[in-house]
């Protein structure tokens, strides 16, 4: 069933993959005008305005991936830590409970 499932989820990301690449061919194809940018005062070469658009997106997917790393690694750190702690609670919990209980 796992596989199945494994199998599915595949498929299902390959399927979106081509459908936004073809969503972007399209989007080039409509979008071929000529456009000059200007970024940071430096003139960059002239493009068609799908082509910028596409860079534009794809510079902001990769800034917001990387925006996202160190929240994630924080977190996987905290993680282990809580581990970490858990299974030395665990060891004294057990270490307690072999002890004999003594009378006063």
């Amino acid at each position: 069933m796992a596989k199945v499932i494994l199998w599915v989820k595949r498929i299902v990301l390959i399927l979106l993959v081509v459908f936004l690449v073809m969503l972007g061919i399209w989007f080039s194809a409509d979008n071929t005008q000529g456009v000059r940018v200007i970024l940071l005062g430096f003139d960059m070469p002239e493009m068609t305005l799908g082509v910028v658009i596409a860079l534009a997106l794809t510079f902001g997917v990769l800034l917001g991936f990387l925006a996202s790393i160190f929240p994630i690694i924080n977190l996987r750190a905290r993680q282990l830590r809580l581990q970490r702690k858990l299974l030395a609670a665990e060891k004294e919990l057990e270490r307690l409970r072999k002890k004999p209980l003594v009378k006063s």
